[in-house]
C-alpha cells in the first residue's frame, strides 16, 4: 500500500492572480497487485485535498494532516503500515 498524490493545476478567476502557480494535491491510498500478470493498481481510499494556498498556512496545512491521520486510523490495516503512511504523509506536506 502507498499514497498516491496527485497535483492539479486550478483555474484564473481573476487576472491578478496569473502571476502565482496555484494548485491542489489529492491524496489517496492505492494497493498494487497483479492481474494475469501484470501490475493493477486499486483506490483503497479517498483521503483529502488541500490547496496550495492552504499548504502555506502552518495551522491549516497541520488540520488538514489531522483529519488525513484519523481516516487512516480508521482503516483495518496493521499498525505498521499505519505508521509508515502516517510518516510518508508528513514528509509529502513538507516538501510541498
Amino acid at each position: 500500500m502507498f499514497i498516491r498524490v496527485k497535483r492539479r493545476e486550478l483555474s484564473y478567476r481573476d487576472s491578478e492572480s496569473r502571476s502565482e502557480s496555484r494548485y491542489s494535491l489529492h491524496f489517496v491510498l492505492v494497493e498494487s497487485y497483479r492481474s494475469d500478470g501484470k501490475p493493477m493498481q486499486r483506490i483503497i481510499k479517498y483521503l483529502g485535498s488541500i490547496n496550495s494556498d492552504d499548504l502555506q498556512d502552518r495551522s491549516r496545512r497541520h488540520s488538514f494532516q489531522q483529519k488525513l491521520h484519523k481516516k487512516l486510523d480508521e482503516l483495518e490495516i496493521d499498525g505498521h503500515m499505519i505508521a509508515a503512511l502516517k510518516m510518508r504523509l508528513v514528509r509529502i506536506l513538507l516538501r510541498h
